[in-house]
């Protein structure tokens, strides 16, 4: 019994110990992490790049959406019943090839009339004129036969218009993209006929702000890079630029580019990239900047400390940006780690570019 006594006295005893063992080793191991934490770090690390002059190529991109060189919307100019549908999707149609035939039975009858009255109309004016010049007729007679030449002339012009209506043209050379009558059908003044698209010429429209459209003013050439796996890049011409911005403040660039081969669909977007001639000036790393580029601010490092350099940028390209103000060559620039640093902070160079 007294054996049995003494073993639990050892094992609670032992147990004691271990217990306050462990509570002692963590109240060190949380007052090293406390003591760690209360350390104020003097240096930052930093990476850094050397500012430099050099010629560079500006590049500005922007993306735009793909539009026909010519799409038009073709309406009936007359009513009738289709008896003659010529066309469907796909198709390739001239310039005033004819499209669709209305019934024209009467139209025809109508301008038949009109052409005989017009023709009988012109040589009863001829016959009064003699006859006025011989004073065998009145000069009222003559002023009536002027008068019904010009109402026949009038009916021949509008009969002859209405007949040529029933026979709906293509205003110009392209392709069908889509038709909306069916042969058959009764069609009533402006009833849409089908989409007659060129797309031999392409159109991209690009929105851009004032800042941007001062920036490519003497640029003419585009290089534009449509999603097409058929072709790569195809060279473009700025057409217009819009007078006034629109509510976002933006301006519209219009851009033409050649498409004879049409290889590049209407309707994709494409990438447009600015031509600018080669320029010198102050390159920097566009991750140095601090804000926006319209008031950005860097970090140099001045033996050892940050402080912060109110700079005015210039075009841009690639990963770099010219910068007109406030850097001089040579000068070295925070390129990475400006968060945890501010005015007069202790920095450590780790990279230097």
């Amino acid at each position: 019994m007294k054996f049995k006594n003494i073993i639990y006295i050892a094992v609670v005893t032992g147990s004691l110990f271990l217990i306050g063992f462990i509570l002692i080793s963590n109240k060190k191991a949380i007052e090293r992490e406390a003591e760690l934490s209360n350390q104020v770090t003097d240096e930052f690390p930093v990476e850094t790049e050397i500012v430099k002059m050099k010629e560079f190529t500006p590049l500005f991109k922007s993306t735009g959406y793909l539009v026909p060189g010519k799409e038009l919307i073709v309406t009936a100019g007359t009513q009738g019943k289709i008896v003659d549908k010529k066309i469907n999707a796909g198709d390739y149609v001239s310039k005033n090839s004819v499209l669709v035939k209305v019934d024209d039975d009467m139209f025809k009858a109508d301008f038949i009339t009109a052409e005989a009255a017009f023709q009988k109309a012109k040589l009863d004016e001829e016959r009064f004129k003699t006859l006025y010049k011989a004073n065998a007729v009145s000069k009222r007679n003559y002023e009536e036969a002027k008068l019904n030449l010009k109402n026949a002339e009038a009916k021949y012009i509008s009969t002859q218009k209405r007949y040529n209506d029933s026979k709906i043209k293509a205003p110009f050379t392209g392709y069908i993209n889509s038709v909306f009558i069916e042969e058959g059908q009764t069609l009533g003044s402006g009833t849409q006929v089908c989409e007659l698209i060129d797309n031999r010429k392409l159109k991209i429209f690009v929105k851009l702000s004032a800042k941007e459209i001062d920036e490519i003013e003497n640029v003419e050439s585009v290089s534009v890079f449509p999603e097409s796996k058929l072709v790569e890049m195809v060279p473009g011409k700025i057409k217009a630029v819009s007078e006034k911005a629109d509510a976002s403040q933006k301006f519209v660039i219009e851009i033409e580019i050649d498409n004879p081969s049409r290889k590049i669909k209407a309707g994709c977007y494409a990438d447009v990239s600015f031509n600018f001639e080669p320029i010198n000036g102050i390159i920097i790393n566009k991750n140095s900047l601090l804000g926006s580029t319209r008031d950005a601010e860097v970090f140099i490092n001045r033996n050892g400390k940050s402080v912060k350099r109110k700079i005015v940028t210039g075009k841009s390209f690639d990963d770099y940006i010219e910068v007109l103000e406030g850097l001089l060559p040579d000068e070295e620039v925070v390129v990475s780690g400006q968060i945890n640093i501010k005015q007069n902070s202790g920095i450590k160079v780790i990279k230097k570019n």
